[in-house]
């Protein structure tokens, strides 16, 4: 069969889920529900999945993956490319920008129609640490791709991407849809992310240092950086010897550490918009303190949603987290119910599928 869209989700060998990888499982699946898309991922990716709570695309193709990561690299984009015979739109997610090499050979001897998601926050912040690759092969989908998905108006200011093939898209709630029960006055606060400056790292380690009352408690769960961050390892060690702070390994499933959470942090100093870890708190029923950098304030006002400034303040600081906790624990009914309805996944993929020229004949298959 032609009329097909093929999802290529294929990348980087993945260790460990992020929201991003998270979202693309939900989104493949409906895709797949509303118009019989194919989807391409690789064996490392779908190990992982299967893991998750998340249900999986029937039509879901698992390339297996070499153990030379070069062998493997020209074997991904091989295969993308023989797929892509029997499609007519290829769409790559952000997670498949390393296979842009099947993207321009899909382009240029099959003529078919490129289309890409740019996940990331910005571009500018690529250039400035160094991801050389990245960029290369961002320039190069921006030059063959029809249209380009973004999810930050902040990467339309940058002016990298050719504006007349960008379409902006709305956040998307990437979890399972969970009942919410009422917690026992707690004062338990969660930040879950890569502890890297980027990520709020330092920011954590001021709002933990200036904590007013021992009863709250922080919950830690992300990657430790590599030695070469000596900075951020040393204020781990410094923290660690907190009796109110505890350091968890990183989860694939992170809705159980939201369920009893009073409040949950994101602290990205480029932009926290659109975050899994704001949704995800939200529709658990914890409250989430969020900096106002970048988009951050594409989130909106509703229940359960206070900002606080990019600059640390510990009387804005922890006022703000102390409201959100008072909040919650009266509220959590409502914030999970005003999350779900504006960051529903169904409202998401309708305007994906619109922004990206998809579209899905009576009988279910994709035009």
């Amino acid at each position: 069969m032609r009329s097909v869209v093929l999802l290529v989700m294929c990348g980087r060998r993945v260790e460990k889920l992020g929201g991003q990888d998270r979202r693309w499982l939900k989104v493949a699946k409906l895709i797949s529900e509303a118009c019989s898309a194919r989807v391409l991922i690789n064996e490392s990716y779908a190990a992982l999945a299967k893991k998750t709570e998340i249900p999986l695309p029937s039509d879901m193709d698992v390339v297996s993956e070499k153990r030379n990561k070069y062998v493997a690299y020209f074997w991904l984009n091989l295969v993308i490319f023989f797929r892509a015979f029997r499609c007519k739109k290829i769409h790559y997610c952000g997670n498949a920008l390393e296979m842009t090499p099947s993207a321009v050979l899909i382009w240029a001897l099959l003529r078919k129609n490129i289309t890409f998601s740019f996940n990331g926050v910005s571009v500018n912040y690529l250039k400035e640490t160094g991801q050389k690759k990245a960029v290369v092969l961002l320039r190069v989908m921006n030059y063959i791709a029809c249209r380009i998905e973004i999810l930050n108006k902040t990467v339309v200011s940058e002016n990298f991407f050719n504006s007349k093939k960008i379409r902006l898209s709305n956040a998307m709630y990437a979890g399972p849809e969970t009942s919410v029960s009422a917690i026992e006055d707690s004062k338990k606060i969660v930040f879950a992310g890569h502890l890297y400056a980027a990520k709020g790292a330092y920011l954590l380690m001021r709002i933990v240092e200036t904590c007013p009352d021992q009863k709250f408690r922080f919950v830690i769960y992300g990657e430790r950086p590599s030695d070469a961050d000596l900075n951020v390892n040393e204020w781990i060690a410094k923290i660690s010897n907190h009796a109110n702070v505890s350091f968890m390994n990183h989860a694939n499933d992170m809705s159980e550490a939201y369920s009893d959470a009073s409040v949950v942090l994101s602290l990205q100093t480029i932009s926290n918009y659109p975050s899994q870890v704001v949704m995800e708190g939200l529709v658990r029923g914890a409250a989430v303190v969020i900096v106002k950098s970048g988009d951050s304030e594409r989130f909106g006002d509703g229940p359960g949603i206070f900002y606080v400034p990019t600059e640390f303040d510990s009387s804005s600081y922890w006022q703000a987290i102390s409201l959100a906790s008072e909040y919650s624990a009266s509220k959590r009914a409502l914030i999970s119910s005003a999350a779900l309805e504006n960051f529903g996944a169904g409202a998401y993929v309708k305007n994906f599928m619109i922004n990206m020229g998809i579209t899905a004949n009576v009988n279910g298959v994709c035009n």
